[in-house]
């Protein structure tokens, strides 16, 4: 099974509300959507990590899902139904381009920070 996020929106007290919910999918299954989070009105969607570099990685990782996917209403979502990309390769290209140069970023940090550059 795989996962990622997916950007949905929801009607929230008359007004049109985009978040994030993890997504699950079969291998076996050609991409198709097996399950997802439920959306619950009172609970908080945010970034989260043990560390500041986790933080950092999960908001990267939501970012990336948020861009590269079209976002749809989330009362619409069905079990087998497969979501529109909204952006091209090029474009996902450039975003791991700027998460994997980030990556290299926090990893000459943390040895400069250790005394070994």
């Amino acid at each position: 099974m795989s996962w990622r996020y997916q950007p949905v929106w929801i009607m929230s007290h008359d007004e049109k509300l985009h978040i994030l919910i993890e997504v699950f999918f079969f291998f076996d299954n050609a991409g198709k959507l097996d399950s997802w989070t439920l959306y619950e009105e009172n609970r908080r969607y945010e970034p989260s990590g043990d560390t500041q570099e986790e933080l950092i990685e999960d908001l990267e990782i939501k970012l990336r899902d948020a861009m590269k996917w079209e976002a749809v209403e989330y009362d619409k979502i069905e079990v087998g139904m497969k979501f529109e990309e909204r952006l091209t390769a090029e474009d996902i290209e450039i975003i791991n381009f700027v998460t994997e140069n980030n990556q290299l970023l926090k990893n000459l940090k943390q040895k400069d920070d250790e005394g070994k550059i």
